[in-house]
């Protein structure tokens, strides 16, 4: 799956992470490293961590497409 660039700053340059546990799952969310944005985390429990990345960068492909220059 290809990511969408940052909706705030326009980069390609995306990480994911993870989070400790809170009640039995994991939180799991895509961040921008340029400008730190980061988009919709996902809850997952330990059965679903294989696809923990896959599932986040689905998040954050959900939200709005680039528009940098404000228009």
């Amino acid at each position: 799956m290809t990511a969408q660039q940052c909706p705030f700053c326009g980069s390609s340059k995306l990480e994911h992470d993870l989070d400790a546990k809170y009640q039995h799952q994991t939180a799991c969310w895509t961040m921008c490293t340029e400008c730190m944005a980061t988009g919709p985390a996902v809850f997952l429990t330990d059965k679903e961590l294989d696809n923990a990345f896959e599932l986040a960068l689905i998040e954050w492909n959900k939200r709005a497409p680039v528009d940098i220059q404000g228009g």
